[in-house]
C-alpha cells in the first residue's frame, strides 16, 4: 500500500513539474530559476551607465586616469542604449588647449595662445541679414546687449555736491542704462542688465555674468548639435560661484578663472566661445571726474588686442613668464573700434555741447570689465561730473534721455546701418 501511495505521489509531482516546465517554455509562466535573467538585467543597467560588459570576452578594460578636456586634445562619443536619443551624443571636441605645448619665449613676455578656436564653431552671425532690416520696426531682434551701469550700493563712484544735494555717478548711470534698455527693447534687442537697482556687484561678478550669458547660449547650441554639454555646464558653475561670492579681493575666491595672469586653458575656452557671438555686445556706462573743473567732454574707452597684451605682460613682475598662462590672441579690435566711433558720433549728434571735439576721444584704458571678456565691448563715458556744464546735462532728464538714445541708435547703426 505504501509503495502504491509513494508511486502516486511521485507521479503527481512529476506531472506537475512537467506541466510547469511546458508553461514556462510557452512563456505563460516565468522560468522557475530566474537567476540568469536577473544578472542579465543588471548587466544591461550597468552598460546603460557606461560600464563595460564583462560578460563579453572581447570587451577591453577601459580604466584610465581622468583627462581634463580643457587642457588636452580630447574627442570621443558617448553611446547610449540602442535606439535612444543618446546614440549620437559626442564629447565636445577640444584641441590645442594644452598650455604646456605653447612655445616658450625668451623676451620676458607671456607666451601666446595660437590664433585658432580650441572648440567647435557652433554660432555664426549673418551680418548681411541685419543690414536688410533697415525698414523693420524691430531690427535688433536676435541681438543681445549687456548693459553695465558702474558701481552701486555703497560704491557711489564719483560725486558732486550741488545746491539740491549730492549727485552720485551710480545713480546717473543707472538711469541712463534703464532708459537705454527701454529704447533697445523697443528695437527688438534682448537686454541683460548687470544691475537694475542700487546694488553693488564686484568687477568679477560682471565678467562672470557676461561670460555666463554666452555660455548659456553655446550650451543650447551644443546640445542641439548632439554634443555633451558637461564641460560647458562646469564652466557655468564656476561663473555661478564667482557671482555668488561677489568680491573683488583675491583672497575671497571671488575672482575665479579671472584672477590669474594671462589666460588659463579654461578661460581661453570662454573667450573662444565669446568670439563666436558677434551678436552680443557689452556696454559699460561710467562718468569722469577731474581736479580741473574746466575739463569736460565725452569719451569712449576700449581695449584693443595689443593693449590687452601689454597690460597682461605688465603684471608679470619678477615671475617666470613661461610658467604663467599664455596671452589670448583673438580679440577683434576692429569691431571694438567701429562700435566706439559710432557711439561717439551719436553722442556728438545728441549732445554737441559735450561731445564737441573734432576728433572722437577714443581712449584705451585698463578696465577689468573690458579686459576680461572677448565680446565687442566698450565703455561709454558721456562727461565729467566735476564740470558744471557736463553735470547740468548729465543730471537732467533730457540729457539722460539723449545719452541713452545715442547708445541705442549707435548699436542699431552698428548692425543695421545708417
Amino acid at each position: 500500500m505504501r509503495r502504491r501511495q509513494s508511486a502516486r505521489i511521485v507521479f503527481v509531482i512529476s506531472s506537475i513539474s512537467i506541466i510547469l516546465l511546458i508553461l514556462s517554455f510557452a512563456g505563460v509562466l516565468n522560468p522557475p530559476l530566474a537567476g540568469a535573467d536577473r544578472f542579465a538585467d543588471e548587466r544591461d543597467a550597468a552598460r546603460d551607465l557606461g560600464a563595460p560588459d564583462l560578460s563579453d570576452p572581447n570587451e577591453e578594460a577601459k580604466g584610465s586616469e581622468p583627462v581634463d578636456p580643457t587642457d588636452a586634445n580630447v574627442s570621443g562619443e558617448t553611446a547610449g542604449p540602442e535606439g535612444s536619443e543618446q546614440d549620437s551624443v559626442r564629447a565636445l571636441d577640444i584641441s590645442g588647449n594644452d598650455p604646456t605645448l605653447v612655445s616658450p619665449r625668451e623676451d620676458g613676455l607671456l607666451r601666446v595662445w595660437p590664433q585658432e578656436l580650441a572648440l567647435p564653431q557652433l554660432h555664426n552671425v549673418d551680418y548681411d541679414y541685419y543690414l536688410s532690416l533697415q525698414e523693420e520696426a524691430r531690427p535688433l531682434n536676435g541681438i543681445t546687449v549687456i548693459l553695465d551701469p558702474s558701481f552701486g550700493g555703497s560704491s557711489t563712484g564719483v560725486t558732486a555736491v550741488t545746491d539740491s544735494g549730492v549727485l552720485a555717478e551710480k545713480d546717473i548711470v543707472l538711469v541712463i542704462a534703464q532708459i537705454t534698455e527701454r529704447y533697445l527693447t523697443e528695437m527688438g534687442a534682448d537686454v541683460v542688465m548687470t544691475r537694475s537697482s542700487d546694488i553693488e556687484h564686484s568687477l568679477f561678478y560682471v565678467t562672470a555674468l557676461t561670460a555666463d550669458t554666452v555660455l548659456e547660449s553655446y550650451s543650447k547650441e551644443a546640445a542641439a548639435a548632439n554634443y555633451d554639454t558637461q564641460l560647458i555646464d562646469d564652466l557655468r558653475l564656476q561663473m555661478s560661484d564667482v557671482m555668488r561670492i561677489n568680491q573683488n579681493s583675491a583672497d575671497s575666491g571671488g575672482r575665479g578663472l579671472f584672477g590669474g595672469i594671462g589666460t588659463s586653458a579654461r578661460l581661453r575656452l570662454i573667450y573662444d566661445i565669446q568670439a563666436q557671438y558677434g551678436d552680443v555686445l557689452f556696454i559699460n556706462i561710467s562718468l569722469n571726474q577731474d581736479n580741473d573743473p574746466n575739463k569736460s567732454g565725452a569719451e569712449i574707452r576700449l581695449m584693443k588686442q595689443d593693449f590687452v597684451t601689454e597690460v597682461n605682460n605688465s603684471y608679470i613682475e619678477d615671475q617666470d613668464p613661461n610658467s604663467l598662462s599664455p596671452n589670448y590672441s583673438m580679440i577683434d579690435s576692429q569691431k571694438r573700434v567701429e562700435l566706439a566711433w559710432l557711439l561717439y558720433g551719436h553722442l556728438k549728434h545728441q549732445l554737441p555741447s559735450i561731445a564737441s571735439d573734432a576728433e572722437p576721444r577714443l581712449n584705451e584704458t585698463d578696465m577689468a570689465v573690458l579686459r576680461l571678456n572677448n565680446l565687442t565691448s566698450v565703455s561709454v563715458v558721456p562727461g565729467y561730473l566735476s564740470n558744471a556744464a557736463d553735470r547740468a546735462e548729465l543730471s537732467s532728464v533730457e540729457g539722460q534721455q539723449k545719452v541713452a538714445s545715442a547708445i541705442a541708435y549707435a548699436i542699431r547703426q552698428y548692425y543695421v546701418g545708417p
